[in-house]
């Protein structure tokens, strides 16, 4: 994915417009998207039983954990409870859950520009929340 990134990045460097974020925040969320889309692809290809499965569980600490504890996401997640509560829980399904448009239009029963409005308005709010 990371290979991919800096390929991507190579050829669509024109794409990035300073005026919607840091290079950093583009560079997050390209390789956020063909992260989710390398995920998609994979297909098990095995079935592992129950047993084999514990042994193959984590024991250190929850990265969500982790993350949760550092500053930025303490204050995103302020930023996030100054939202209306639609834009809060389609922006959160969105980059939280990964959920697509398509499947965010399913799951809330609505249009898909009215989806990509609200997840817009809440990305601007956010934005406008964390430069204070």
């Amino acid at each position: 994915v990371l290979q991919d990134l800096f390929v991507k990045v190579w050829h669509r460097a024109s794409e990035y417009h300073a005026e919607r974020g840091s290079v950093m925040t583009w560079l997050y969320s390209v390789q956020r998207y063909l992260a989710l889309d390398r995920l998609r692809a994979q297909r098990p290809t095995q079935v592992i039983d129950e047993a084999l499965s514990e042994t193959l569980a984590f024991e250190g600490p929850d990265p969500a954990a982790l993350a949760a504890g550092s500053d930025m996401a303490m204050r995103v997640h302020g930023c996030l409870e100054q939202l209306t509560d639609t834009q809060r829980r389609t922006v959160t399904l969105a980059f939280f859950e990964g959920l697509t448009h398509t499947e965010l239009t399913q799951r809330l029963q609505q249009p898909l520009g009215t989806v990509k409005s609200w997840i817009r308005r809440g990305l601007m709010s956010l934005q406008r929340c964390l430069e204070q």
